[in-house]
């Protein structure tokens, strides 16, 4: 292909990321981290971690006027300028997680026997902001961008729980729809090994999401909630409480955790497979929303996982069979509802002697051609966590190299046989590759693609790229709005001839093209808010008629 070499920058990343709040920008001195230390030591663990719960769930107004009257109360009593810090965010959902981690690894348990003051809340905003000044500072920006990008997944809610439902708890039980050998009944693994089934696991997860969505928060130990009270009044309260222990982590086990990672301030991968903190047999408290809502789907993957021994790869194996469905049918929907004659093409077998599949998918309109490859994977633990450079050349050649080149070698192989008739007179190629979660947009990362794919692929292929599933549900809402809209093609030439480097639907954001929830995606999310609704409840019917006009339009 024709590839000019291109020299990508940070500007979208830079214009979307704001610099959180740290003492020494207030102050202009650093703090000393064996006074922090020694503070922590000293504090009501108990009551510190429940106010930092509370500021984690706090509305971005209420947050904003928090941090204006903490910085009023220095400029009007010190006299220090705090312009300089308005723009700053206060509470970071890292740096939420950090203030967690060394509140764990240096504080000594407690018991609750008092109420939040007024000065524990400007307290606890004072060692937040020295704790933030240890996050690293020195660091390549590459590997920082990999970071915070892995950290900071672009989700929808209302996506991710419908298509939890539907490829964890429909697709995946449809036993017609694999071969033999390759099916695998995960949701009888999941029943047999936790006590509890799938659908169980998401409307309780979801509930919980209640307690951590943005809110006004009255700084109180109420806030505390008990796993048995809950849920007392809906259809799960016998089964909700052994699913809120499974989700979560007594102090003494996040303690250890918190000691042995404390030099990672990435590392929050306990608190993703435990998101609640058990403050004693009945009670716990969320940690944050990133966490909580990272169960949904991403955290659901790694919780069947554990259903089987860690050799034992057959979940990773039949994943991505449902997986591909769901983008068949996504893809399909969105087909049927354009304003184009989209032509749609499945995976054939192009071989004559020897059986040769082609790519996953193909999506065409005249001139132009899209390849989908699908890979049910994602970038490891090593390469998003730990920024090994080892693992991150071998999760990008996994996920982005090598998709991209076997899609358009399988091109080329099909243009060679019998079957070469349905791509004849095709100009223009665009080839994706998609994962459960991209490889993180850095620019030296992308660029290593570039050099790589420079001389392997096709003089018609215009355009390559590794989308998430959210990337893919976005082009699919493009792809079935009405109107006068130009073909996804557009979208996806923009896309790659810009230098800023970003996931797609960044991409789309920063365009200014809005993203809404497919109609075929509402129906699902409408089916699953239905399974929860009757799970819980005795009487859904008002809740779910709610539901129904503003979800699927009825009247």
């Amino acid at each position: 292909m024709e590839n000019k070499k291109k020299k990508y920058n940070y500007g979208a990343i830079a214009k979307a990321a704001k610099p959180f709040m740290t003492f020494e920008q207030i102050f202009g001195r650093e703090p000393i981290k064996e006074q922090i230390i020694d503070s922590i030591k000293s504090l009501n663990l108990k009551k510190t971690l429940i106010l930092v719960s509370q500021f984690a769930a706090m509305e971005k107004n209420a947050a904003e006027y928090l941090k204006n009257s903490y910085l009023g109360s220095f400029s009007n009593i010190l006299g220090i300028n705090t312009e300089k810090n308005k723009d700053e965010v206060l509470f970071a959902s890292q740096a939420i997680l950090n203030l967690y981690k060394w509140l764990l690894a240096y504080g000594q348990e407690s018991t609750l026997n008092e109420e939040i003051k007024e000065e524990d809340i400007f307290n606890t905003i004072n060692l937040f902001l020295k704790v933030s000044d240890f996050l690293p500072k020195h660091i390549e920006p590459d590997d920082f961008l990999l970071q915070v990008l892995s950290f900071s997944k672009h989700t929808n809610l209302g996506n991710e729980l419908a298509r939890a439902f539907f490829i964890y708890s429909e697709l995946s039980k449809q036993q017609e729809l694999y071969k033999e050998k390759e099916f695998l009944d995960i949701n009888s693994d999941f029943v047999n090994f936790y006590g509890y089934s799938i659908e169980q696991y998401l409307a309780v997860n979801f509930a919980l999401l209640t307690l951590v969505l943005p809110q006004r928060v009255s700084f109180s130990t109420t806030w505390v909630k008990n796993k048995n009270e809950f849920f007392k009044n809906t259809e799960l309260k016998h089964i909700a409480p052994k699913i809120i222990d499974d989700l979560s982590i007594n102090i003494t086990e996040a303690q250890k955790w918190a000691s042995s990672t404390i030099d990672n301030s990435w590392n929050y991968l306990k608190l993703q497979e435990l998101p609640l903190l058990k403050l004693n047999s009945d009670e716990f408290i969320p940690f944050n929303y990133d966490i909580l809502s990272n169960g949904i789907f991403d955290g659901l993957y790694h919780r069947i996982r554990g259903c089987y021994p860690e050799k034992d790869r057959r979940f990773l194996t039949f994943f991505g069979r449902p997986f591909e469905k769901y983008i068949d049918l996504i893809l399909k929907e969105a087909i049927q509802n354009s304003r184009f004659d989209y032509e749609y093409i499945e995976e054939f077998d192009y071989g004559t002697k020897s059986p040769s599949l082609s790519s996953d998918f193909y999506l065409r309109l005249n001139e132009d051609l899209i390849i989908i490859e699908a890979k049910g994977a994602r970038p490891t633990v090593n390469s998003s966590i730990n920024a090994d450079k080892e693992s991150i050349k071998k999760d990008l050649k996994k996920l982005f190299i090598d998709p991209i080149i076997q899609a358009d070698k399988a091109y080329q192989n099909i243009l060679n046989s019998s079957f070469s008739n349905k791509f004849k007179g095709v100009q223009n190629i665009y080839i994706i590759s998609v994962n459960i979660n991209n490889f993180p947009s850095v620019p030296s990362f992308y660029e290593e693609v570039d050099e790589t794919l420079k001389e392997s692929l096709s003089d018609k292929v215009k355009g390559y790229f590794n989308f998430s599933i959210t990337d893919i549900e976005a082009m699919c809402y493009l792809i079935s709005r009405k109107g006068k809209k130009p073909p996804i093609f557009k979208y996806l030439k923009n896309k790659f001839e810009s230098s800023d480097i970003q996931s797609f639907t960044w991409f789309l954001e920063h365009s200014n093209i809005p993203i809404k929830r497919g109609i075929w995606i509402n129906e699902q999310l409408y089916n699953s808010y239905k399974k929860i609704y009757e799970m819980s409840f005795e009487n859904p019917e008002k809740s779910l008629m709610f539901l129904e006009k503003k979800l699927l339009k009825k009247k």
